[in-house]
Order: C-alpha cells, then sequence, then structure tokens
C-alpha cells in the first residue's frame, strides 16, 4: 500500500492513497448496467461519479511505502504522524473490525547516502537497528532532535515535543516504510503444542536407529585399525620401517576422530652410534 504526505504532520491513515476517494469524471456509463443499476433502456452515456476504495480481503501484514520521500533535500521532508494501531475498519466493504498493530518501521537515511535503519518491535519491547548496532528504544526527551534509538527519531525537536504526551502515537520526516500486523491474526496465532505419542515414538526409535549405526560404524574403525596394527608389526629387522611412539600409537588407537600422518623421526634417542634405527 502506498502513501503520500501532502502537509506537514499529516495523519497516516489520511496519507493511504490507495484509500483515497477519487472523482471521476466523463465516465462512460451502460443505462441498465451494474453501474446504473438493473433495468434501463441500454443507452450510453457519460457521467461523473466519486469512487471510494474499499478493502475486501484483510492482509495479514500491511506494509505501507511513503512516496514522497524523493526529495533531494531533507529539511524539505514532511511529517508524518503515525499510531501503534491502525484502524481501518471504516475501509472495509463490510465494516468489519481491521486494526493493525505497528510491528517495525525503516528509515530513509537521504536520497543519496542510501542507508536505512529501524525499529523493530521483539517480545513487546522496542529495538533500534542499525547496522551492526542494536539498542533499545527509550522514550527519554533530549534538548535537541531526537536520537536514532527514540520513538519520534527523524523528527524536528519541536515537532516531537508535541506528541511527548501523546500515547499511541509517532512522529517522524524519515520513515519510509511502515510494517502493520493485523491483531487479529495475532490473537489467532498458533500455539505451540506438545507431538502426539506416535511422533514422539518414531522419533525415538530413529535416534536408536542412529545410536546402534554410529555404534556399528566404530566396530568396523577399530577392527580396521587391528588389521593394519597387524599389517605395520615389524617381523624383520632387515627390512625398513617406521618408527612409531607407543603413547602416539596408543592415542590413535583409542580416538576415532584422531588421524595420524607419519613423519621422520628425530628423537636422538633412537639412534646408534651407526644412525640406523633400532627396533623397540
Amino acid at each position: 500500500m502506498a502513501a503520500y504526505v501532502s502537509g506537514d504532520e499529516c495523519p497516516l491513515d489520511q496519507c493511504l492513497v490507495d484509500l483515497q476517494t477519487e472523482t471521476q469524471t466523463g465516465v462512460s456509463l451502460v443505462c441498465g448496467s451494474e453501474d446504473m443499476g438493473i433495468g434501463g433502456c441500454g443507452a450510453r452515456v457519460k457521467a461523473d461519479r466519486i469512487v471510494t476504495p474499499k478493502i475486501q480481503t484483510l492482509p495479514a501484514i500491511l506494509v505501507i511505502r511513503n512516496n514522497s520521500l524523493m526529495d533531494h533535500e531533507l529539511k524539505r521532508r514532511l511529517h508524518v504522524v503515525y499510531p501503534e494501531t491502525l484502524d481501518l475498519t471504516s475501509h472495509t466493504q463490510s465494516h468489519v473490525a481491521a486494526t493493525y498493530a505497528l510491528s517495525a518501521v525503516i528509515f530513509h537515511h537521504g536520497h543519496w547516502v542510501k542507508h536505512f535503519s529501524a525499529h523493530v518491535k521483539t517480545e513487546d519491547k522496542w529495538y533500534n537497528f542499525n547496522d551492526e548496532q542494536v539498542s533499545e528504544l527509550t522514550n527519554r526527551s533530549a534538548t535537541g532532535n531526537p536520537s536514532e534509538s527514540h520513538r519520534n527519531y527523524f523528527s524536528v525537536a519541536n515537532v516531537s515535543q508535541k506528541y511527548k504526551h501523546r500515547p499511541g502515537l509517532r512522529v517522524s520526516r524519515g520513515a519510509f516504510v511502515w510494517i502493520y500486523v493485523n491483531t487479529q491474526s495475532l490473537a489467532t496465532e498458533a500455539r505451540p503444542v506438545p507431538p502426539s505419542d506416535s511422533v514422539v515414538e518414531y522419533v525415538l526409535v530413529k535416534q536408536n536407529e542412529s545410536v546402534n549405526v554410529s555404534h556399528q560404524q566404530q566396530a568396523e574403525m577399530r577392527k580396521e585399525k587391528e588389521t593394519l596394527l597387524s599389517q605395520c608389526a615389524v617381523t624383520d629387522t632387515s627390512e625398513s620401517y617406521t618408527l612409531i611412539s607407543e603413547p602416539l600409537l596408543s592415542a590413535w588407537y583409542n580416538d576415532d576422530g584422531l588421524k595420524y600422518t607419519p613423519q621422520p623421526s628425530i628423537l636422538a634417542q633412537a639412534l646408534c652410534e651407526h644412525q640406523t634405527l633400532q627396533p623397540a
């Protein structure tokens, strides 16, 4: 949904372009059509009419974009007064309850800067997100313009003070996107329920199968190590062989996650006077 701000401190619900009444002139109508009612002579005429858009289906999440933030000059931006609870009941086709709770506000930091920050509501608390910096919102008044952690961020000091004691209302001239959530959707939001007994039983069976497979894999790895040890055993001292220390060999055998890459031995005590390796 689009919004266009035509005056300073304009209420958001009056800025919604898609819901504004439109006067159409010279519309071609047929006498007897749905536009003119049942019956008629069938003649084609031109008439003026007033069209008031109505919402047929209420979205769970309502996203409103401020299309008026196109001016290069920040000082020329107009303030928008937006509520924490937006009531669109009068704009629905059947006048059903249509109340939306403010969930997030995205701010635009200038035409050329292309930088954005956001105020986001999480678990009944409001936070300011600006790149990697996250801080909780505060309503403390400041001597100058409100800081980015203030609910009236991006507003002029004197305008912000006007709405200081107006609960449920915020004001800003840098708000670019408003995100509202249908309060009915929040009330009927699905609650987590415990899984059924059949699901629990299935998960336990799969966990046991996984444990059994893990034990089987460990047994196979141990058998492979024992086979490798028998192949690496020195049976003929006249042939060349690699010396592995007993602690390292024990650690490799008992730790399934340990990998060992043979390296040349530099142990001085393992060398005889002829500089040759002797079997342990």
